[in-house]
């Protein structure tokens, strides 16, 4: 059996909605921690509402909503970056780059962004941020990278 990254097949545009609902994956980690290990208490009415984190402040503890809060900025920063992975990945497509590359990339930062959403969620001490952000690095660096061999088609 092929390995996904030396396959034919050109699995980038796939790669898009799986990183997407990576993305949202810490948002339900937020919502775990914050409704005690039972979602169905979660009040969803008004999830944004301004005393929302007060409250949760006061319920979980310092601990707790610190987790709380870094599985959001997690879930956050997964989404900001969406848009930069997306362009790459269709700039990258029309530019016709091989396969295997599109392949690798994908693969690739869907492992690095996996990594950097554990170590995000999970650090709550200050020396292991650095490895998180080498990562964060890596992978937008990765990104950039793409999108500039992509850009070198169109010129």
């Amino acid at each position: 059996m092929a390995s996904i990254i030396s396959s034919s097949t050109n699995y980038s545009v796939y790669a898009l909605p799986l990183y997407y609902l990576l993305g949202i994956l810490p948002h339900g980690v937020a919502i775990i921690i914050a409704s005690g290990g039972n979602p169905g208490k979660w009040d969803n009415r008004n999830p944004r509402a301004a005393g929302l984190k007060a409250n949760l402040t006061k319920r979980l503890g310092p601990a707790k909503f610190a987790r709380y809060e870094r599985a959001e900025s997690a879930h956050y920063n997964t989404l900001e970056s969406f848009p930069l992975l997306a362009t790459a990945v269709i700039l990258a497509n029309l530019a016709h780059l091989p396969t295997e590359q599109l392949n690798t990339f994908v693969a690739g930062n869907f492992i690095l962004r996996s990594v950097y959403l554990v170590a995000y969620i999970s650090t709550s001490s200050q020396l292991p941020t650095v490895l998180r952000t080498l990562i964060w690095y890596i992978q937008i660096g990765w990104i950039l990278r793409i999108t500039w061999q992509a850009a070198a088609f169109f010129a």
